[in-house]
């Protein structure tokens, strides 16, 4: 048993090395290219920005939709802001409105993007980016906390493209990697997955998502993620091991927005991958759903952690205190916000509100109908219902949940963005009512029995 701690332990170790080199080599990599290369490409997306402002509006039949632009707005600037001549220094402290030889007053990272003591406090981030480009602001805001991995994507990208082109590109790649992994669903498990993945998407509304570049950042991750696990074949990495590193690679891109369907979405298809494949006791189930959770977690803390250690050793930044902190008040905020006094059932209903009553009711009704079709279909009443095949899609359902009561304070300021995680709920409960009303049959060890018989 020890010796098989020991193991374990190393691979994690060694996964974990790996992952660090390669984070910082692909980030001084694209921080080399000097950020005139992207200078007229900046400038169009800077007159585009101003047209739109901190959020976009899209009005629907039923409901409004917002997208925060404002976040890829700071991508954007300090995607400019990096300094070729100094990488590793220029992405460790991933600075905003940043000019070599004009900046005269650096704002290290206090919690706050822009500090109130800035005379540019109360500027728009459009308007930030513009004098930026133009040479205009003489104070720099360090942004340290956060590992900025998506310039790694960003800055060779904004070489070629505009912020507007970028918009529509990542929309058209964002809905050919679902398409890939919908035939995959369909191909590996079945239809009736396949269009419940479909409506999961749907019904939250993430292919809207995908044109806003900090939004669909984690939805990128879970579509590519389940694609790798559809197309794995006897692979000798343990699935904890998989999803340590999925969960690394979360934290490296992703500004904290819903990183919890990196790690739902792929398991939930992992999960549906296995039990086809064989029959597993509800005690393995479980210890397997646990270890792959804490693995996930790990993984995601302990990679955002090394940033802050990393930059407290080599520039005294003090940022791990300035972190927790940050996490601290994105679980129960300040003492002065409106939404000081929220009840969990608070975050709930505005959660639910910026969903929209007509998507979550479509869902029950779908789920109704697929019962009553599979009730008859497959004469229930005539069949033993394997209820612990259902136990991981449980927990998978409650996990939104969960984590909107954990991150409360992050869940009701961003209820906009973070009630799109219900489609992890939509997806596990059609799953959930599939299993129970017999739409996915036995697991493929059971007909093979039956066939032989």
């Amino acid at each position: 048993m020890k010796e098989k701690i020991r193991k374990s332990l190393q691979q994690y170790l060694g996964v974990y090395l790996i992952m660090i080199a390669s984070f910082f080599l692909l980030l001084t990599i694209t921080s080399l290219i000097p950020s005139s290369m992207l200078k007229n490409n900046i400038q169009e997306s800077v007159s585009y920005l101003k047209t739109i402002g901190d959020r976009e509006f899209i009005p629907l039949e039923y409901k409004r939709e917002q997208l925060f632009i404002y976040t890829d707005e700071v991508m954007l600037n300090t995607a400019y802001s990096i300094d070729s001549t100094d990488p590793i220094y220029s992405f460790m402290t991933a600075k905003t409105c940043y000019i070599p030889g004009v900046t005269k007053i650096i704002y290290t990272d206090n919690g706050k993007e822009v500090p109130e003591g800035s005379q540019y406090a109360t500027y728009a981030k459009s308007q930030q980016l513009e004098l930026m480009i133009n040479e205009k602001i003489d104070e720099a805001f360090e942004y340290a906390r956060y590992w900025h991995g998506y310039l790694i994507f960003l800055r060779p990208l904004l070489i070629f493209f505009s912020y507007p082109t970028l918009r529509i590109l990542s929309t058209i790649c964002f809905l050919a990697l679902t398409l890939w992994c919908i035939w995959l669903i369909m191909k590996k498990i079945n239809f009736y997955t396949a269009i419940a993945f479909l409506i999961a998407l749907l019904v939250t509304y993430i292919p809207i998502a995908s044109s806003s570049l900090n939004e669909i950042t984690c939805y990128y991750i879970a579509i590519i993620t389940s694609i790798i696990i559809l197309l794995r074949k006897n692979s000798s990495m343990p699935i904890t091991i998989f999803f340590f590193i999925v969960g690394g690679v979360t934290s490296f891109l992703d500004f904290f927005t819903n990183p919890i369907v990196t790690l739902a979405i792929p398991f939930t298809i992992y999960w549906l991958l296995r039990q086809k494949k064989q029959k597993v006791s509800w005690k393995e189930e479980l210890l397997l759903c646990l270890k792959v959770f804490v693995s996930w977690g790990v993984g995601y803390l302990l990679i955002w952690f090394s940033k802050w250690v990393l930059m407290d050793l080599l520039y005294g930044r003090n940022i791990i205190k300035i972190a927790i902190e940050q996490i601290v008040y994105r679980m129960i905020g300040g003492e002065t916000e409106n939404y000081q006094a929220y009840t969990i059932l608070d975050i709930l209903k505005r959660n639910f509100n910026f969903w929209g009553k007509h998507s979550y009711i479509s869902v029950v009704c779908i789920g109704i109908l697929v019962a009553v079709y599979g009730f008859f279909k497959n004469k229930i009443w005539k069949k033993k219902i394997e209820l612990t095949e259902i136990i991981p899609y449980i927990l998978l359902f409650i996990l939104p949940i969960a984590w909107m009561i954990v991150c409360g304070n992050h869940s009701i300021w961003h209820a906009f963005f973070v009630y799109r995680i219900f489609c992890i709920m939509v997806f596990t409960f059609l799953i959930i009512i599939g299993k129970l009303f017999g739409i996915y049959g036995g697991n493929t060890n059971e007909k093979k029995t039956r066939k032989k018989c």
